[in-house]
């Protein structure tokens, strides 16, 4: 009798934790489709707030040319106060939506290169002028690519290119590389080319990058609402709570000619104060300028033995920003850098100082093509310079 109703007692329990389990099983089938389904919906209504990542989630390492963009993404961006749609291609290029580019092609290719200015920090795809320059050129056998990423100097261009038609075998015509006037700091003080043609950087090597866990988290965080918006609180424990430091420069950034007050209210314009120094003083600078001249002239040359190797064509692009325009003054260090290297060289060189510094009020000018407060172009800036690249394919025969 007793032992019946130990068996009895089991029997019950058996069937309990099997209905147990199967009830959490079926809780678990039905949390996880209406989660997913959830997450359909939200993708839907508010694309905008489900795609914002932080920056370090789509600007990721590259064993090559030490950083890039991750391929085939689709978030929002934020630069200052603005948020703004970012869509790469299966290169990690900068494009108008995630795509599949194939590496030979036989329409005419050019390929655009630089850093932030030249990936169109700020603004949207539309309005940055590699944007406008693909609108304009579209149904003519040309296609337009966009390799720049913010923080490029001339060792990334070098590499990247390189690394893109030698090593992938990306046909290309024409490259267009966008130097800028930070390139001349970060060739001497962060970028280092290896003998096997990688850029690494002097304080931050790149790291392997864990492809295959990152592509099974990238799904997760798109397509659930759970693990996204874990990670939405983890981001905004790590990252947003933490106080933004506060950039002090070197030195006083203070220039003869250069209104004060511009120089101040644009941080970034005291990393232009080396055009402006006197040659008896280059020594005392911050950083070595005659290094840092040395160092980007350097891979500039690498990148065009490469080319011409190769056959393809270079143009170099020089632009000022608000602190060259403000000051007015022309044929400063900033621009003869590039313009003795491009004779040299024989290179087709493209110079937007001509541009931006025109005859009228030059504090006018900077309001009007730069955004507020920042060093980088707004969409009137951008569709300025695609007018005038527009302009000089045309002169040079590459389009009709």
């Amino acid at each position: 009798m007793i032992m019946n109703t130990s068996i009895k007692v089991r029997s019950q329990n058996k069937r309990k934790r099997r209905l147990y389990i199967s009830a959490c099983l079926v809780s678990l089938s039905l949390y996880v489709l209406l989660d997913l389904t959830l997450a359909s919906v939200c993708k839907d209504l508010c694309p905008a707030l489900w795609m914002r990542e932080h920056r370090t989630k789509f600007r990721i390492r590259d064993q090559v040319f030490h950083h890039t963009l991750a391929p085939n993404i689709l978030v929002v961006d934020r630069w200052g106060d603005r948020y703004f749609h970012l869509a790469t291609n299966n290169l990690g290029f900068r494009d108008a939506r995630p795509r599949h580019v194939e590496l030979r092609s036989d329409d005419r290719r050019f390929l655009f290169i630089g850093d932030s200015f030249t990936e169109g920090q700020g603004v949207t795809w539309e309005e940055s002028f590699v944007g406008r320059i693909q609108t304009a050129l579209h149904g003519q056998n040309t296609e337009v690519l966009n390799a720049g990423v913010s923080s490029y100097a001339p060792a990334n261009y070098y590499s990247k290119v390189r690394h893109f038609i030698a090593e992938r075998g990306l046909s290309v015509d024409h490259v267009f590389v966008f130097v800028d006037i930070s390139d001349i700091k970060s060739s001497i003080n962060q970028y280092l080319v290896t003998n096997d043609h990688r850029v690494v950087g002097q304080f931050d090597p790149p790291k392997p990058d864990p492809f295959y866990t990152r592509q099974v988290r990238k799904w997760l965080k798109q397509n659930t609402v759970t693990v996204s918006l874990l990670y939405k609180f983890r981001d905004f424990i790590v990252y947003r709570l933490k106080k933004k430091k506060i950039f002090e420069p070197d030195e006083d950034p203070k220039v003869k000619n250069i209104p004060k007050n511009l120089m101040q209210e644009t941080e970034h314009n005291a990393e232009s104060y080396w055009c402006f120094i006197e040659e008896t003083k280059l020594a005392s600078n911050s950083f070595d300028v005659v290094g840092g001249i040395e160092m980007a002239q350097m891979h500039m040359t690498l990148l065009y033995d490469f080319l011409s190797e190769r056959g393809i064509n270079l143009s170099l692009v020089i632009y000022p920003w608000p602190a060259n325009i403000a000051n007015g003054a022309r044929g400063g260090r900033c621009e003869t850098v590039w313009q003795s290297w491009a004779i040299e060289h024989g290179v087709d060189l493209i110079n937007l100082f001509d541009v931006f510094m025109t005859e009228e009020d030059p504090i006018s000018v900077v309001r009007r093509y730069f955004i507020s407060n920042d060093v980088h172009w707004n969409a009137k800036g951008h569709k300025l310079v695609s007018q005038s690249i527009l302009d000089h394919i045309k002169q040079m025969g590459l389009v009709r």
